[in-house]
């Protein structure tokens, strides 16, 4: 397959021959509607694909594009930090993976389509069994009656009825996957409350329980979903069928291993908004005696008295003392470092930090090593500076920073507890 690299924030040209492919594919053209990317021309048999802010890898038609990050390791760096919210999915294809930690929001995804599966009424079929009793119940087995007869039982009938059952091929994959969950969560870290939903849609698949689906390889359930993949369903049941084969194949979306299979499903992760969060988290794990860490809320203080609900101002970091005395106030960039920042962003820094009555105003940037810039006392007497952290070391570049803020840090051992 043709693999073509999309930088993040950044542009790549692409030959007019893989154009085509991908102009006619539905899935690509599902990514630029959605914003993941944009296309422009950039000549006469050129085209140009250009990424946002999303990095992640999808397959279309028989391209496989990959939107890498801007600064080398920040997406290994700042995964640590991701939750499932971080996650963009999109019903798209994308290049599966040996088994790792993301798999716990492949598996959510599952248990979410699940759930809606189950809601709607699990599919089932009418089975004929044999039952014996005094009344006939259905089709009446003669020659079993005859038997029972001879065996003294005169009071009794044997018959055949039809009864409704669940245990259909396809709800007997998802009871498969399913148990494969707690399997999995033996190789892998995957959140308790995961398992626990995992175990409550369990047991609503009860009635699929049997020796197949307890003792029975992996392997070939997970041949039978692709089996049922293959005939004429819906095309929800489809998407379901094929995330639980990628569960009972052990497959993931691992970012930097090598790729194995295709899974349903493709994830993008925002790292301007995950840059952001992380900062935030590890900020509040590093301050000591008593401050806190905020992003601002719906109560943040507004720039003009009248217009009080119209202009609230809401950065992205508050740094308070323990006294509740607002210490500093701070906005993340998701932008190059170059040493500089726009005027836009410093007198949006200036207004939050004024309306907070702050002491220091700061600007966080992602960057390759930890540097700041002290740009002095503004006009508004906030002290303002830019600092570049490591993406790939946030814990001691963030440590850095609050020492340049003179504020009080916690020791290390205290915060790699309360991380």
């Amino acid at each position: 397959m043709t693999v073509v690299r999309v930088p993040e924030r950044g542009g790549v040209d692409i030959a007019s021959d893989v154009w085509r492919r991908l102009d006619s594919n539905r899935e690509f053209n599902r990514l630029v509607g959605n914003g993941i990317l944009s296309v422009s021309r950039s000549g006469r048999d050129r085209m140009r694909i250009e990424g946002a802010c999303h990095v992640g890898r999808a397959i279309c038609s028989d391209v496989i594009l990959e939107v890498h990050e801007k600064v080398d390791g920040a997406l290994a760096a700042l995964l640590g930090y991701a939750a499932r919210g971080a996650f963009r999915v999109e019903r798209t294809a994308s290049p599966a993976t040996a088994v790792g930690d993301l798999i716990a929001l492949l598996i959510r995804q599952f248990l979410d389509a699940l759930s809606s599966y189950a809601s709607g009424g699990r599919e089932f079929a009418y089975a004929s069994e044999t039952a014996e009793g005094a009344i006939v119940g259905g089709r009446l087995d003669v020659p079993g009656t005859i038997r029972l007869r001879a065996r003294g039982l005169g009071h009794k009938f044997r018959f055949r009825r039809n009864v409704l059952t669940f245990a259909v091929p396809l709800n007997r994959v998802l009871f498969a996957a399913l148990r494969e969950i707690r399997r999995i969560a033996e190789l892998v870290e995957v959140p308790p409350e995961v398992i626990a939903r995992a175990r409550g849609l369990a047991m609503l698949f009860g009635d699929c329980l049997d020796s197949a689906t307890l003792f029975g390889r992996r392997s070939e359930f997970a041949r039978q979903a692709q089996d049922l993949m293959s005939l004429p369903i819906k095309e929800d049941v489809r998407d379901l069928l094929a995330l639980a084969g990628t569960i009972l194949s052990h497959e993931s979306f691992e970012h930097g291993l090598e790729h194995v299979a295709v899974a349903p499903r493709a994830w993008f992760l925002n790292l301007e908004s995950l840059f952001e969060s992380s900062v935030l988290a590890v900020l509040g794990n590093q301050i000591g005696t008593g401050g806190s860490v905020f992003k601002a809320g719906k109560a943040a203080p507004s720039v003009f008295g009248k217009e009080s609900d119209e202009f609230r101002v809401r950065p992205d970091i508050v740094i308070r003392s323990a006294s509740g005395e607002v210490i500093a106030v701070g906005d993340v960039k998701y932008k190059n470092w170059t040493g500089r920042a726009s005027p836009a962003d410093i007198y949006q820094l200036l207004v939050h930090t004024a309306a907070y009555k702050g002491a220091s105003a700061f600007l966080v940037f992602p960057g390759e090593r930890f540097e700041v810039r002290d740009m002095g006392s503004s006009v508004t007497g906030a002290e303002t500076r830019l600092f570049a952290v490591d993406v790939r070391n946030l814990g001691e570049g963030l440590r850095n920073l609050l020492t340049e803020l003179k504020l009080p840090l916690r020791s290390p051992a205290a915060a790699v507890s309360a991380g």
